[in-house]
């Protein structure tokens, strides 16, 4: 049989059509699966398949009235017409994003695509900018696609203080787009990439038993936190960013786009000082309660173990992978916020003191003012050093504000 498109899919081989269809009688909604196996065009080849004996077997294998109405075998007859015989092509072999920008500037968002035309498609191509609300999809703008650079610009709709949504060509979503972003200039050559987080409530820390499994009993108890939006780096601070703000480079591993290390909690707060001198913007360190909202993914989180996949060798240079050293910024796959690293390479200091968790509810945390356990500050996300427990999006760790290490860096919050 030739391919068939199901839901954003190729149906490539009988035996997974029999499948699906398997899953729609197995439906409570038989009747809506059914139509919309109808709309799809994959019934009339499925059933053209089958024998009149296997016909009748599947269409006894309904359950409820439908066996029993003239309705089925309307259906049946509709679905074998040639009206639903359909085989689309899969767009995105046809056209590649080349790039995909989401920006904000002077609270107005900019969405640029780039798109090229890699094989030719005997039908008009239309390009739609659909956002996604908690009361449901709608389409922000129109383009009819030709083989030029798109670089479309529109405003985000007044009611939406949240962007998510998706690029679709002819139907098919081709690209996700789950992200708002500031580039900061910082000089000719260097730049800083942040991603807006927009805030929400969230689960912090582990489980009893997480905590109990991993042996990061300091993650416990998990804890209900509310945050409001801020922005963090895509990436760590990098070794060329550093030097350029403080005119020298302690790091280990040189190279500079690799995460700067060996660094100080007091050095950090220097450099951050420094930098909102040459940019005029409010630069500080995360709260560790931003750092794992941010590394769960935050509104768009999948409850992954790691920070952006439940693979860590997919996210992160850890124990297993790193060679026992840094690697540069953003070679793994990001998380759900597109941050990158934010388990495994360094780990990255946060403004709090390291301190037991409560049980309250907390709203924007900042940490203790002092704690009674340590002078130390929190540190987190794991290192190219540690195991897989260490890369854990809720595992803490902890150093006193004066210490260096080759394994601890840092990433950035701007409020």
């Amino acid at each position: 049989m030739g391919q068939l498109y199901i839901n954003d899919e190729f149906c490539k081989n009988l035996e997974q059509l029999k499948d699906y269809f398997n899953d729609c009688l197995s439906d409570n909604d038989v009747y809506t699966d059914l139509l919309e196996s109808a709309r799809c065009g994959m019934m009339s080849q499925f059933l053209r398949d089958l024998d009149e004996e296997q016909l009748a077997d599947t269409i006894d294998s309904i359950d409820g009235d439908f066996c029993d109405s003239d309705y089925m075998s309307q259906l049946i007859a509709t679905i074998t017409g040639d009206k639903y015989r359909i085989e689309k092509p899969h767009y995105s072999k046809c056209f590649k994003i080349e790039k995909v920008t989401c920006n904000e500037t002077n609270n107005r968002i900019i969405i640029s695509v780039r798109i090229k035309i890699l094989e030719h498609v005997n039908e008009n191509f239309v390009m739609k900018i659909v956002g996604i609300s908690t009361v449901g999809d709608f389409v922000i703008n129109t383009y009819k696609i030709e083989q030029n650079t798109l670089l479309k610009e529109f405003n985000l709709p007044d009611y939406l203080d949240d962007f998510q949504g998706y690029i679709e060509i002819n139907g098919e979503k081709i690209e996700e787009l789950n992200g708002v972003k500031q580039v900061i200039p910082i000089s000719e050559n260097i730049s800083i990439t942040m991603i807006k987080v927009y805030g929400g409530e969230f689960w912090m820390g582990a489980t009893d038993k997480q905590a109990e499994r991993s042996g990061w009993l300091d993650a416990a108890p998990r804890h209900k936190v509310v945050l409001s939006d801020y922005y963090i780096g895509q990436t760590v601070v990098t070794q060329e960013l550093w030097k350029f703000v403080m005119g020298k480079n302690p790091s280990h591993f040189r190279h500079p786009q690799k995460p700067v290390e060996n660094i100080s909690w007091y050095e950090c707060e220097e450099f951050v000082e420094k930098l909102n001198q040459i940019t005029g913007k409010h630069f500080r360190l995360p709260t560790e309660a931003e750092w794992e909202y941010a590394a769960r993914g935050g509104r768009l989180s999948k409850n992954f173990i790691y920070a952006g996949s439940d693979k860590l060798d997919d996210v992160a240079w850890y124990k297993k992978n790193s060679k026992q050293k840094t690697h540069k910024v953003g070679n793994k796959a990001p998380n759900e916020l597109q941050l990158y690293d934010m388990s495994g390479n360094v780990w990255e200091w946060c403004l709090d003191w390291y301190s037991e968790y409560s049980n309250r509810k907390q709203i924007n945390p900042h940490g203790p003012h002092y704690s009674y356990l340590t002078t130390d500050r929190v540190v987190r996300g794991g290192s190219a050093a540690c195991s897989e427990l260490g890369c854990e999006v809720f595992a803490r760790g902890h150093s006193k504000p004066e210490e260096t290490g080759i394994g601890l860096g840092v990433r950035l919050v701007m409020e």
